[in-house]
């Protein structure tokens, strides 16, 4: 769009790989107990496959305003709007729609913090047999902060710091919890570069 900001259209194919089984229609139930069992048997003839992908198409827009002169701060932000097509087993065809949005802040020469919200509009995904789900909102929250390690500043090293906060209930998957909506999980990283051409993490 200018110099300082961008607009970019993405088509994303997520295939579900190997082909899914459908058994529902295998069972010959001689018996009527609906189960199989020593006098039920699957006929392996009316096992069906199919397999599963998604469709997912992004409208994103960037920007990073003008700093003021002499000022080593400068603000980004960004925001995508998603719109998602699944096909999965049986013919089973499920639609949904979101959007994020982020925000950088480079405080100083070396010291940047970030902060994106996901689904910040809860994705709505429905299927074509009556069900859907939703996606609450996520928020990760991080920082960098860069040293250098020689006057020219081809040794760095980067300092990292984040935290992926979940408001959707869950419980095993989180390293922190606080009541019984917010969850947490906290990330550390470090890393040394050499002239921004080799990294090691």
């Amino acid at each position: 769009l200018t110099a300082r900001s961008t607009m970019a259209i993405s088509v994303l194919h997520v295939n579900g790989g190997s082909a899914t089984l459908d058994t529902r229609n295998a069972l010959v139930d001689l018996d009527g107990t609906g189960h199989l069992d020593s006098n039920n048997y699957l006929n392996y003839d009316r096992v069906a496959s199919s397999s599963t992908s998604d469709w997912i198409m992004l409208l994103s827009l960037g920007q990073t305003p003008r700093a003021e002169a002499g000022s080593a701060q400068s603000l980004s932000w960004g925001a995508n709007v998603k719109v998602i097509r699944r096909s999965l087993a049986a013919g089973t065809i499920a639609s949904g729609f979101g959007a994020d949005a982020a925000i950088r802040f480079l405080a100083s020469e070396g010291l940047t913090v970030a902060g994106l919200l996901r689904d910040l509009t809860t994705t709505y995904v429905g299927y074509s047999n009556g069900t859907h789900e939703r996606v609450l909102p996520s928020l990760r929250l991080g920082s960098a902060y860069r040293f250098d390690l020689s006057a020219d500043a081809q040794h760095t090293l980067l300092a990292t710091a984040d935290a992926d906060l979940w408001f959707d209930g869950r419980d095993h998957a989180a390293q922190l919890r606080a009541g019984s909506a917010l969850a947490a999980s906290l990330h550390e990283g470090i890393e040394y570069r050499y002239r921004s051409l080799v990294a090691v993490r």
